[in-house]
């Protein structure tokens, strides 16, 4: 069932709320013998993308929706817009014999309606970070071994990312750092601004760029 679902749009009672709202299913896996789904709210922000038990969905009644006739009038639309662009080109050509190779995007420029726009599923459920802890709103590459974990723990100096406190008390005992490898050029109260050199501190900017895609 869980595949034949994907891609679907559901009622789905949202978190915290009694109110059903329109959402697309996008991905399933299954926890502890229970299966959860990862939803998109329509018309909602995708931070609030989320995985939620089966029990919050009304697969009762299914959402249709026309993407075949949207994806066809786009389709006819853009055919009709390339044809216009086609004949301005050779018009174009015909006076001036560079004009059509100048003005032809290749690469990366083109633009296809096929194009895959599928965001991401957040993989992540909660980091903690000093006396913070952080519930994720987007996708970020970790290890996916940490990914299956409830929480990610991360040193608040070095940003080492290890899979729970114990193992995170032990490398406190050893971590040399007491802030960001760089310079400090701003201080205010308790709170300072470092700069990093990302050729000389790599380690550190990778687990930078990991934390980073959360916000």
């Amino acid at each position: 069932m869980s595949k034949q679902i994907i891609g679907k749009r559901f009622y789905v009672q949202m978190s915290e709320q009694s109110e059903w709202h329109v959402a697309e299913i996008l991905s399933s896996k299954v926890k502890d013998d229970q299966t959860y789904y990862y939803v998109h709210y329509v018309d909602f922000n995708r931070r609030l993308d989320e995985w939620i038990p089966m029990e919050r969905i009304d697969f009762t009644k299914p959402v249709e929706t026309n993407r075949s006739s949207v994806n066809s009038s786009q389709k006819e639309k853009s055919k009709a817009n390339g044809s216009n662009k086609q004949k301005a080109l050779q018009v174009k050509s015909e006076t001036n014999g560079d004009a059509e190779s100048a003005c032809v995007p290749r690469g990366s420029m083109r633009h296809s309606i096929d194009d895959n726009l599928t965001p991401k599923i957040r993989n992540v459920e909660q980091i903690l970070l000093g006396h913070y802890r952080i519930q994720p709103w987007y996708f970020s590459p970790y290890p996916q071994e940490l990914c299956q974990l409830p929480c990610i723990y991360l040193c608040p100096f070095c940003l080492k990312y290890v899979k729970s406190m114990d193992c995170l008390k032990r490398h406190a005992q050893k971590c040399p750092w007491r802030h960001p490898p760089g310079v400090e050029i701003y201080r205010k109260d308790k709170l300072s601004v470092f700069e990093v050199d990302g050729r000389k501190s790599k380690v550190y900017i990778k687990r930078l760029c990991f934390s980073a895609n959360f916000i």
